[in-house]
């Protein structure tokens, strides 16, 4: 006798493997979309996505410069013309990089299974994401970890303007704007090189400021060697205003009627901050800090004693924000010729954020040796 076999319809098989398919593509998505989290859970979603690379971009740290970029199994050339820093969400730096791209002077070209190396501005934390933006305005993203605690420069990574004739020229770190000299002298003071205002007609300016810059508090340091007060008074370091009454802008300056620097913000009705004595024919360290919240603070220094402290710290709730597109203009104002720099400024920086008195003080230990 034989058994009576008989086979599974076509329509119930049919049921049948549409059933695992579904099965299978949902395990997959789930699985998908959980790696994605967890590695995208500290960065911001990049713009845009070339999906021809993701996933296929590895890089390697080899120092606190340079990492090693690998297109690997891609059958395309990768043409990177820029990137951007994404820190974790706590950073403070965070919302700072996301609207910050360090643009390359030459595209850099990495060919399919090829490896080449990019050199970027600096290592925020320990463990950051790097968009790459492409010659086709997308962003690809790869993960960088620092070789070694000495990779991560928190304060290199704060600079936002960097105005530094170390070398003989002057820079400007914005990204947007380029510092224009008027009546300048490029000077060799000791081992550095010093910008020489004359006291009546110098000036450095930009076209305009990026007002991003100003927002959210920032610290401005600078080493100075003053002659004399200026031509009338009040010898400008920095100025970012129009100089009339009520505008968004501010300055930093040296005033003849206390000996001390000074800092006025016109916005909220010359609110303004005074140091101690400064010494003329001398070099003075000094700094400035705007909180977002309530403060001007101000630091002096010189040679052989650390920044400190000195000036009277200015509490005012109307301080929220500068948000001036004034000019930027170091040993000037922008409108006018009665308050020029008269000496020498090599070194003026500005960082994102409040500096502390340990960060003032670690700037002031690796720079003094280069002015006296």
């Amino acid at each position: 006798m034989f058994l009576n076999k008989r086979s599974v319809s076509p329509l119930i098989a049919t049921i049948l493997i549409i059933v695992v398919s579904v099965i299978l593509i949902t395990v997959i998505l789930t699985w998908g979309s959980s790696f994605a989290k967890d590695k995208l859970s500290i960065a911001q979603s990049p713009v845009l996505q070339n999906t021809d690379f993701t996933g296929l971009i590895t890089n390697r740290s080899l120092s606190a410069n340079d990492i090693l970029i690998s297109n690997n199994h891609s059958s395309r050339d990768l043409n990177i013309t820029g990137y951007k820093l994404i820190a974790s969400l706590d950073n403070d730096l965070y919302s700072y990089f996301e609207n910050k791209i360090y643009y390359l002077e030459d595209p850099l070209v990495i060919g399919s299974r090829q490896a080449e190396l990019l050199q970027i501005d600096c290592y925020p934390e320990e463990s950051f994401f790097i968009d790459l933006l492409t010659d086709q305005n997308t962003y690809v993203r790869t993960q960088v970890l620092a070789g070694s605690i000495n990779d991560i420069d928190p304060l290199r990574c704060r600079l936002i303007l960097d105005f530094d004739s170390t070398n003989g020229y002057i820079t400007d770190r914005t990204g947007k704007n380029t510092l224009t000299a008027t009546d300048v002298s490029i000077k060799k003071t000791g081992s550095y090189y010093s910008a020489e205002f004359n006291g009546t007609t110098s000036t450095l300016i930009t076209d305009s400021t990026d007002p991003t810059i100003w927002q959210d508090g920032f610290t401005v340091v600078a080493w100075i060697k003053p002659r004399s007060w200026g031509e009338t008074n009040y010898g400008r370091i920095l100025d970012v205003s129009t100089g009339a009454a009520g505008n968004d802008g501010f300055n930093f300056c040296i005033n003849p009627l206390y000996n001390s620097l000074f800092c006025n913000i016109n916005a909220v009705g010359a609110i303004r901050s005074e140091s101690n004595s400064i010494n003329l024919g001398s070099w003075n360290f000094a700094v400035l800090t705007v909180s977002s919240g309530s403060k001007i603070n101000i630091y002096r220094g010189d040679l052989d004693i650390a920044p400190t402290l000195s000036g009277l710290e200015k509490i005012s709730g109307l301080i929220t924000s500068i948000t001036t597109t004034n000019p930027l203009t170091i040993g000037n104002r922008s409108t006018a010729t009665d308050g020029t720099f008269d000496g020498n400024i090599p070194m003026l920086k500005v960082y994102k954020g409040v500096l502390s008195l340990e960060q003032l003080t670690q700037i002031w230990s690796s720079t003094r040796g280069k002015v006296n």
